[in-house]
């Protein structure tokens, strides 16, 4: 058996982004947190546990399947584990969902339930992501051992997992960023195994349908929040202003720690949805193409790691993560730059 070698590249660059983030949430939490009646040190300490709880998981679960008897215990019983996962994230997903009827534990925000508060806070949909990691890869690797790849016996539970998602996380949670995000993870793997380009297109069909509907029905009370979204895309918006204000303010070289003017109020969700603006005011065009070029190095030594794996399955998790991070870099990029319509509730001035 080949010997595991730790990925050095990999782990520096995601090194450095953590060091980023941490600097930046270090520099403007205090005055988002007090500014709530939170603790000045709320926000970075909440990203530091984040981060230490991650690092913990990713170790042991490393070291746990690099043991010979564990991992083969994996290997042999990947189709059980898939789907007995994938089954447990949509029922805690459709938990979830329940929160508006007053399903105990779970958490509802600006009209919308998609969290658990279980001690801490822990959205199901971002499970179901790792549940696709596991499940479409072996999906794809067992009909192509079948020689069923592209016929019904694999469209079938493809396309009914793809509209649970949609309905699901779309649907019920109103969570539109995480849908497209769990969709293109799964349109990356099958287009990559070698799905033909009229079946490909016609995933791509029902996708913008699925879209257009999602966008249709996403009214409340308040309005439709989504169709807003996209008329203040093309018409101008003040979260959208704001953040094109920031990277003008940051110039580039940035204003530094301590002196952004965004994070005290201008920017809605500066911790979180506004990072990027926040990131190139303080640290400036530089800091923000730095960040930029960092998941750039990252995306490619991935898909180099899937390149050079044997196993179909594998390789296709290695791209579901790749189309994972990718997703999430254009819609977070793309909203705060103007180049795509933001997701969720518009804020207006």
């Amino acid at each position: 058996m080949r010997k595991h070698r730790v990925d050095v590249l990999l782990v520096v660059l995601v090194i450095a982004m953590l060091a980023i983030s941490l600097l930046t949430i270090y520099a403007i939490g205090p005055r988002v947190a007090l500014a709530e009646g939170k603790p000045e040190n709320t926000y970075f300490i909440g990203h530091l546990r984040s981060i230490v709880v991650a690092a913990v998981a990713l170790t042991v679960g490393a070291s746990l399947i690099w043991r010979g008897k564990i991992g083969q215990f994996l290997a042999d019983n990947r189709e059980k584990i898939a789907k007995y996962v994938l089954l447990v994230v949509i029922l805690l997903n459709v938990y979830v969902a329940l929160g508006r009827f007053g399903a105990p534990l779970v958490q509802c925000e600006l009209g919308a339930c998609r969290w658990l508060n279980v001690g801490i806070s822990l959205q199901p949909s971002e499970l179901l992501k790792v549940a696709v990691l596991f499940y479409v890869p072996w999906l794809i690797q067992s009909r192509k051992e079948q020689g069923t790849y592209g016929e019904k016996e694999f469209w079938v539970p493809f396309a009914t997992l793809a509209m649970i998602s949609l309905f699901v996380v779309g649907f019920l949670q109103k969570d539109l960023g995480n849908t497209v995000v769990i969709i293109f993870m799964m349109a990356v793997m099958v287009f990559v195994a070698g799905i033909s380009w009229k079946q490909f297109g016609i995933i791509l069909l029902c996708l913008a349908i699925a879209g257009l509907a999602l966008v249709g029905i996403s009214g409340d009370s308040s309005g439709n929040h989504r169709e807003e979204r996209l008329n203040s895309w093309l018409n101008g918006s003040y979260h959208s202003g704001n953040a094109l204000m920031s990277f003008g303010t940051g110039g580039l070289t940035g204003v530094g720690i301590g002196n952004s003017v965004s994070s005290t109020g201008y920017l809605p969700e500066a911790i979180s949805d506004s990072i990027f603006p926040i990131i190139g005011e303080i640290w400036g065009y530089f800091g923000a193409m730095l960040v930029l070029v960092a998941y750039v190095l990252m995306l490619l030594h991935i898909e180099a790691v899937a390149h050079r794996t044997e196993d179909l399955a594998d390789r296709m998790m290695v791209l579901g993560v790749f189309a994972w991070i990718l997703a999430h870099v254009i819609m977070h990029v793309g909203g705060m730059t103007g180049l795509i319509p933001m997701k969720g509730r518009p804020c207006r001035s």
